[in-house]
């Protein structure tokens, strides 16, 4: 399995080293990353709501792929939105295989705090590229985030019911590394 990392932003390195690295020991995936210099199409941001459409985006960045077989997930420190919802922390195509992270509304003053909601929310995104939906159990990573306290409150693991799911659709998973700890 291979994922291409699309940084656009200011991230400090061992953040994308970690997210790279979970992934790696999670799914035996091999990544590269790709750091975006250009900026976004000026129509995929609404002036009226001041922040950027997440699809017009998602559709932005599949111009950097490298390889059709690879995994894309972006993280953009951008403030995102779908039509519908006031924001969104993330956005994902399962079928294009690409998912997007917004961490503009993941930052905290507490380091700590903002890389593991980073980690929660690829993990999230990612699973979604991998078939999953959202989950009602509120510890699991595939729990919907409402909000911010939400995304606090879940674990950056898959829970019990996940894990069997992605097993069944095929996917290796290293359930030492993700399977969620009761």
């Amino acid at each position: 399995m291979r994922i291409e990392l699309i940084i656009k932003g200011e991230y400090e390195e061992d953040i994308i080293k970690e997210i790279a690295q979970s992934l790696l020991s999670s799914f035996s995936a091999e990544s590269r990353i790709i750091v975006l210099d250009e900026d976004p199409p000026r129509d995929a941001y609404s002036v009226r709501r001041a922040q950027y459409n997440a699809s017009r985006l998602l559709t932005w960045v599949l111009k950097y792929r490298l390889s059709v077989d690879s995994y894309m997930i972006g993280l953009l420190d951008y403030d995102a939105f779908v039509e519908g919802l006031n924001f969104v922390f993330g956005i994902a195509n399962p079928f294009y295989k690409v998912a997007l992270v917004f961490t503009y509304r993941l930052h905290s003053t507490d380091r700590g705090l903002y890389k593991e909601r980073i980690k929660k929310e690829v993990f999230h995104e990612f699973g979604h590229l991998l078939g999953l939906r959202h989950c009602d159990n509120r510890r699991c990573v595939m729990s919907f985030s409402n909000s911010i306290l939400d995304t606090d409150y879940k674990s950056w693991r898959y829970c019990e019911k996940c894990i069997i799911a992605l097993k069944q659709g095929g996917i290796e998973v290293n359930e030492d590394a993700i399977a969620l700890k009761d």
